[in-house]
């Protein structure tokens, strides 16, 4: 059995609810680059936390400004591509080449190198996961790739520069490349 319901009470009960009811606060949707730039600091910090506990990366001794100094050049490169809206990478940045011959000269592994990238990867990507109802949908898978690809660009010219022949390693002299002795 129904019980009879008195409608104007209930019509009245309804209204009474809509006008008490307190209005949602709406996120105003950010690029992706507007949540990189707001976290940098948290990413950096995030990042140095996570790489230290990497048994092989924290065997070499360095201090927390040696081990971050890449950072906000691979930060500004990364935020400078999503604010040009363009596609393709920047040009590879000379602080990347320094970064690789800085790692071999500090007793990095190439391995370790690309960890540090993997776990750079890592953090940006879990901190746009915890802002994920404040980001711009839009162009989330976008900005991902574009962010993937400075990544990668930066981790290749780091790479390249640590295997390179012609810059002198602790206690060693410069060699000479192959294409250096013929033109002589």
């Amino acid at each position: 059995m129904v019980k009879p319901a008195d409608v104007a009470k209930l019509v009245d009960r309804i209204e009474d609810k809509l006008r008490q009811r307190n209005p949602r606060h709406m996120v105003q949707p950010k690029p992706v680059v507007a949540i990189l730039e707001e976290n940098s600091g948290k990413i950096v910090a995030d990042w140095l936390a996570a790489v230290v506990k990497v048994p092989e990366i924290a065997s070499i001794d360095l201090t927390p400004e040696q081990r971050t100094d890449h950072l906000p050049g691979i930060l500004q490169a990364i935020m400078h591509l999503l604010h040009s809206r363009r596609d393709g990478s920047p040009a590879l940045s000379a602080q990347a080449t320094q970064h690789g011959i800085t790692r071999r000269n500090q007793g990095y592994t190439i391995p370790m190198i690309l960890r540090e990238t993997h776990v750079l990867h890592g953090i940006i990507s879990q901190t746009l996961q915890q802002n994920l109802l404040a980001i711009e949908v839009s162009s989330l898978i976008t900005d991902m790739i574009k962010v993937t690809s400075v990544l990668h660009d930066q981790l290749r010219e780091s790479v390249s520069a640590y295997l390179s022949r012609d810059v002198t390693r602790p206690g060693r002299t410069a060699r000479k490349s192959k294409n250096s002795k013929k033109a002589a």
